[in-house]
């Protein structure tokens, strides 16, 4: 595999050179972004075409599949074949960092009082700043006004309304419907009661073995999510996030959980739909998903970081950053690009969601949690363990990887 990605890579980089080679003017060479960009695309491509035209230097942008975007990073930098700018997740930060791959967002590059805090914190690995913040995104409840015309404003009323949804029907349409098993859409009704992904030292630091999924709140979330499906009998078995996307998009669902990246899908299906953020649960307490946030790195082998980091600052630009969010649906993680995208009702209540989210952590140590959970909470909403010792019990295994991944 390693192999395969190294010839890769050196194909897409060849091809590129011999574009250039054959089309454009022998110059300065152009500073190289990577990007898995797809709606952005364009408009990124444009922006840095104005940058060129207005500074002198050349940019070229590859697009390069999400899915092997990463994987052919951590292998072309390190052999100088790699961009100078890099677009991705803050989930990959804590990887890249330790691999030695990204560089610091040199003091100056953006002014961080203007952004949303929670994308700031979202892009920092031991305390420096790694990404400078362009969209953000959760998720957050997609609900056919349809069929459910009242917003729910507690879990209860939600469950309640969804019964009744499916009463009606006659089982035709669900009420509540969303991948249980896969913690990232689960997540929320944990956090809500005080479960966490990765804990803090006093300096604000990820302690990588402090994995909050077993506390007495996770616990009780985890009861909530059994009961869906087994005494509620809102969520069967078998739910999938793809199962969940199709019903939605053939009247057949009242509400799921989904996030911007599924607005393009309901548009063109004709969904009469709002964006609501999560109710409060029973005991009051506001279900909070994790933040996800895309933006701009650096390569630490780039040789031209000071350039690199002059097209960041200008891409990084509210109305940029503006035009951005209103072809992806993904809200800007500045508040003066916010306020550009005043139009965009969309945009607008999933901004509100997303600055109140808890942050992704950047610690290399979050990706041991996520298929463990997945195992235990299948388990539990089948009903076949019990949530305090299963939640324990997947809590000790993924400590163990963690460990395992630390030596």
């Amino acid at each position: 595999m390693r192999r395969f990605l190294i010839l890769s890579v050196l194909a897409l980089v060849t091809s590129l050179l011999a574009l250039g080679c054959s089309s454009a003017p022998q110059g300065p060479k152009p500073l190289m972004v990577w990007s898995g960009m797809d709606a952005e695309y364009p408009t990124l491509v444009a922006q840095c075409q104005r940058f060129t035209q207005e500074t002198g230097i050349p940019v070229e942008v590859l697009k390069v599949p999400f899915q092997d975007l990463r994987n052919k990073f951590l292998i072309a930098a390190p052999a100088s074949l790699g961009p100078d700018v890099l677009v991705g997740p803050q989930d990959w930060i804590g990887v890249l960092v330790t691999a030695g791959m990204l560089a610091p967002i040199p003091e100056g590059t953006i002014d961080t009082r203007q952004f949303f805090p929670v994308t700031i914190d979202s892009v920092k690995f031991q305390q420096k700043l790694y990404m400078a913040p362009l969209a953000m995104e959760c998720i957050a409840l997609f609900r056919n006004k349809d069929l459910m015309p009242q917003r729910p404003q507690t879990v209860p009323q939600l469950i309640a309304q969804a019964q009744k949804i499916q009463r009606q029907s006659q089982g035709k349409v669900r009420g509540f419907y969303f991948e249980i098993k896969d913690l990232y859409f689960s997540l929320p009704f944990l956090t809500a009661e005080g479960a966490y992904l990765l804990g803090r030292d006093a300096q604000g630091n990820y302690v990588p073995t402090d994995v909050g999924i077993a506390t007495p709140g996770a616990v009780r979330g985890a009861e909530f999510l059994r009961d869906l499906v087994q005494k509620d009998k809102l969520i069967q078995l078998g739910a999938t996030e793809n199962i969940s996307r199709t019903i939605f998009l053939e009247n057949q669902a009242a509400v799921i959980l989904n996030g911007p990246w599924f607005l393009k899908q309901a548009k063109e299906a004709g969904i009469n739909y709002a964006i609501d953020p999560f109710p409060l649960t029973a005991s009051g307490h506001q279900p909070r998903p994790v933040l996800g946030v895309q933006g701009f790195m650096i390569n630490t082998y780039s040789k031209r970081p000071a350039e690199a980091a002059q097209l960041i600052s200008y891409l990084e630009s509210a109305p940029n950053m503006a035009q951005m969010s209103l072809v992806s649906g993904r809200p800007p993680t500045k508040m003066a690009a916010l306020q550009l995208c005043q139009g965009d009702p969309d945009i607008l209540a999933f901004a509100k969601i997303c600055s109140e989210c808890i942050p992704m952590p950047t610690h290399p140590a979050v990706g041991q949690i996520w298929e463990p959970m997945r195992q235990s909470l299948e388990m539990i909403s089948k009903g076949q363990v019990e949530p305090a010792p299963e939640l324990q019990s997947a809590r000790e295994r993924i400590i163990q990887k963690i460990n395992l991944m630390l030596e």
